[in-house]
């Protein structure tokens, strides 16, 4: 007779907890006060997060009751965090960085690929969700400028003048010869670079050789800027801008 109360027992604990689950169509078990979100690995959620990522793919942006600036995560609206592309802060936000050189340069190529660089020489790629440490170009001094391209095109500039291209995951020297020191770079294309440096120095590369430009000042450019070859803007210590265009 203890036997059968006993599994008497079990049965009736049974049904209660069965009133209490919520069956997902992908064979999930959430608890009835949270909501399937027929994903994984998180299989359940507040019913507000999981609803504002119903129709959204993962690391995709949305926004809860509980969650005004989030990201969703396996079909969950959850908390972002500086490091997501998707994450859009209304002010500044701290992101984790591999190391702790001081930084002297960034390219944009799109928001999931970014490109710093700075001492040690130090150079990180950023593809979205953090922050790493690539190889090094074989310097040993700051990287004054860099500039990446959509191609997976990477240039480097030394702060001694010293130019290097990334190609076939080694670093190769496209210093131009004399040197002189550089401090700013920018271009479309390998193709089509353009850098600056000291005494009003603006030299131009067609992916094989480098090219004087007359920028009719001796002020040191620190930074070069454009739409195209025939549109570009040299920025000097002082105020003074270089424009191709007059």
């Amino acid at each position: 007779m203890r036997f059968f109360a006993v599994l008497a027992g079990v049965g009736l604990l049974a049904g209660c907890f069965e009133s209490k689950l919520t069956y997902c169509d992908n064979g999930a078990i959430c608890p009835e006060t949270l909501a399937c979100t027929e994903r994984t690995p998180t299989p359940c959620g507040d019913e507000p997060d999981v609803a504002a990522c119903r129709d959204l793919a993962d690391r995709t942006a949305c926004t809860s009751t509980a969650m005004p600036i989030g990201t969703c995560a396996s079909g969950v609206c959850s908390a972002c965090v500086p490091e997501y592309v998707e994450c859009r802060f209304p002010e500044w936000k701290v992101m984790r960085s591999p190391t702790n050189q001081a930084l002297a340069a960034i390219w944009a190529v799109a928001d999931s690929d970014v490109y710093a660089a700075g001492a040690g020489p130090v150079v990180l790629h950023y593809d979205g969700t953090a922050w790493t440490t690539m190889m090094s170009p074989p310097t040993t001094l700051p990287i004054n400028a860099i500039w990446a391209s959509a191609a997976g095109d990477v240039v480097a500039i030394a702060s001694d003048g010293d130019v290097f291209r990334l190609t076939g995951g080694t670093w190769q020297s496209i210093t131009p010869a004399p040197k002189v020191a550089l401090f700013g770079i920018w271009g479309t294309k390998l193709d089509e670079l353009f850098v600056s440096g000291t005494a009003g120095a603006i030299l131009s590369f067609d992916g094989t050789a480098w090219t004087p430009m007359t920028s009719n000042t001796a002020r040191n450019l620190r930074s070069i800027w454009g739409t195209g070859a025939t549109s570009l803007v040299a920025g000097a210590s002082r105020v003074r801008i270089v424009d191709t265009a007059t």
